[in-house]
């Protein structure tokens, strides 16, 4: 099971780390998408337990939901059919990305492909920051602050 606070962190990571095709580098070395001791098959164990557990999530709202419907009628019956539609979608979009990375997250712990691509691979080697990718992190929280407390009233 994942921490509630892991999933905050893998929750920020993933935003912090989305990028623009012309933002990519084409460098297999570039392991700073990771938090310091972590492997990209750790990562990987992470999302999928993040979106199993955000799937599961969806489908205990979207039970609470339908047992709300049967209690609501008129202009509450059309906010609750909107909100479980909604969470229909999530429920979809979680599901999806449970699959994909439950598959991701069996090959790449199998036998085969752990023989395959040597344990000495950069996929299974545990990431330690450099002092310049911590400060390139520092630098995108100040950032982050700062538009944060401009956007405020």
């Amino acid at each position: 099971m994942v921490e509630s606070g892991t999933i905050s962190r893998i929750g920020s990571r993933i935003s912090n780390t989305i990028l623009l095709p012309q933002q990519i580098e084409m460098d297999s070395d570039k392991l700073s998408f990771l938090d310091e001791n972590q492997s990209v098959a750790s990562l990987v164990t992470q999302l999928h337990d993040y979106f199993k557990n955000s799937h599961s999530h969806c489908k205990v709202k979207r039970s609470q939901l339908l047992s709300k419907l049967d209690s609501v009628s008129g202009e509450q019956e059309q906010a609750v059919l909107g909100e479980l539609h909604r969470v229909d979608e999530e429920l979809t979009h979680f599901g999806v990305l449970n699959d994909a990375l439950s598959i991701a997250d069996r090959v790449l712990h199998s036998k085969v492909v752990m023989d395959a691509l040597g344990i000495e691979s950069e996929v299974y080697q545990i990431h330690h920051e450099t002092d310049s990718e911590r400060a390139a992190e520092w630098k995108m929280a100040e950032y982050r602050l700062t538009q944060q407390k401009n956007s405020e009233p």
